[in-house]
């Protein structure tokens, strides 16, 4: 569960309940909170698992909605300088035995998704012919996002192609 801990000290209060897990919260620029949340109450289907997709709250814990929904996994939300929510997808292509992670973007409203850092660029997805594994988004000021991936730290301009990305030191 979601909890608030007062920055002076004191109780830490929670926010959210029930039988899901609530994990990764972000504080939006309006004070709502957006976060991972199992609560859609889908199943990933290759080993059963509960779905995980994003969710926002008020402050106080009240008014939980989605704003992301997926059959596997949606992680790690984080605000970009322009206020959206950039958070890692995670992909199963069972025909081809493997599993893509790629970098999205949302509003925190739940409108205008798109990949931002992975194959196919864009709101149109298009067929995934390559492997690809990138998490842990880090937005940094300018609108750049930073990035864990297969082929190392990456410091990424959002929508543009992997040869343009800066690769950090130290593999």
């Amino acid at each position: 569960h979601i909890y608030r801990v007062p920055l002076d000290g004191g109780s830490p209060r929670q926010l959210t309940t029930g039988p899901f897990h609530d994990i990764d919260p972000a504080e939006l620029p309006d004070g709502r909170i957006v976060f991972t949340s199992t609560r859609a109450g889908t199943f990933e289907e290759y080993h059963n698992p509960p779905s995980r997709a994003l969710f926002v709250m008020q402050p106080d814990g009240t008014r939980i909605e989605p704003i992301t929904v997926t059959p596997t996994f949606d992680n790690e939300p984080k605000v970009t300088s322009d206020g959206r929510s950039a958070f890692f997808r995670t992909d199963t292509f069972f025909d081809r035995a493997k599993v893509e992670t790629q970098i999205h973007v949302i509003r925190p409203d739940g409108t205008d998704g798109l990949t931002e850092i992975g194959a196919d660029v864009g709101a149109d997805y298009g067929v995934r012919l390559r492997q690809l594994g990138y998490g842990s988004p880090a937005p940094l000021p300018g609108g750049k996002l930073a990035c864990i991936s297969n082929r190392g730290n990456l410091v990424a301009t959002p929508g543009g192609a992997e040869p343009s990305f800066h690769r950090l030191p130290g593999g």
